[in-house]
């Protein structure tokens, strides 16, 4: 049963970074709906969510990392950092909400030639000092994970 819940977790985190939504066709003013170059995206996460994070129905294959200028996201044995991933072209990080008890973060990829994109958002809400809730914006009804600061 714990491998079928855990399977059930990684094909939930995989569809979450395969998510699609439609471009308008533009980004900045550009209509081709994709940067030209890479932007780098400086993020300032609230003092109140930077450490490290991690669920205890995910266990070890999942982490959290924030800094005072970083996101980082481990999934199984791959890292996403996002401070590097907003140097690349095509790819956009945005902060939406930044504030004393909630937090969230969309990447996005810009198909080419499609004027499709691949939006991923990650939302954090602050339940108390040691703990937040992590939801995977986007889908119907997001599942809410809880996360322990270690």
């Amino acid at each position: 049963m714990k491998q079928f819940k855990f399977l059930f977790v990684f094909i939930l985190f995989s569809i979450c970074f395969a998510s699609c939504s439609k471009d308008d066709g533009s980004i900045e003013g550009q209509e081709t709906g994709q940067p030209e170059t890479p932007s780098e995206t400086i993020l300032s996460p609230p003092d109140w969510i930077i450490g490290t994070w991690k669920s205890p129905l995910l266990g070890e294959s999942h982490k959290f990392e924030f800094t005072e200028n970083n996101f980082i996201f481990t999934q199984l044995t791959i890292s996403y950092n996002f401070s590097e991933i907003s140097k690349q072209q095509y790819y956009t990080v945005k902060e939406i909400t930044n504030t004393g008890s909630a937090y969230q973060i969309d990447k996005t990829f810009y198909m080419v030639g499609t004027g499709q994109t691949l939006t991923d958002s990650f939302k954090f809400v602050k339940v108390s000092d040691n703990e937040v809730t992590f939801y995977v914006v986007g889908i119907l009804n997001p599942i809410p994970y809880k996360l322990i600061k270690q």
